[in-house]
């Protein structure tokens, strides 16, 4: 599993992640370090702020055009962040912004399991700084 941060892991109760979209509310910082944090840590998986600020983002990864035309062959992801203050804790939303339609099977089944993959990154992420003391 990827690491956002360092140190260790711990359960929390205020992270909802559904089929499309995952929100986790994170307390004890702002939005602007959170959504640098985030930024730091996607562009260094390989994608690229398509549009937006750190703190409401399109990030992509891939080819849109390659993959229409290569299909399953041609990797494309792409993910919405959007980054809120909600009364005194800081909120997450990281949703899909593409189904993988255009690779078919594989490609649905490749973009279910890299956002699998970030939202649980993002879910240690969120409980190991939660709980920090």
């Amino acid at each position: 599993m990827d690491v956002l941060d360092d140190e260790s892991t711990a359960v929390s109760k205020t992270v909802r992640i559904d089929k499309d979209k995952a929100i986790y509310i994170f307390k004890s910082t702002n939005k602007e370090a959170l959504g640098q944090k985030l930024n730091e840590y996607l562009l260094g998986k390989g994608y690229k702020m398509e549009a937006g600020t750190p703190i409401n983002a399109t990030y992509g990864k891939g080819s849109k055009t390659m993959r229409v035309l290569f299909g399953a062959f041609a990797k494309r992801f792409e993910w919405q962040v959007e980054i809120s203050e909600i009364n005194q804790s800081t909120g997450l939303t990281f949703r899909k912004n593409t189904k993988g339609i255009a690779g078919g099977l594989i490609g649905i089944k490749q973009v279910k399991n890299e956002y699998d993959r970030l939202t649980e990154t993002l879910k240690a992420f969120h409980e190991n700084h939660n709980n920090k003391p």
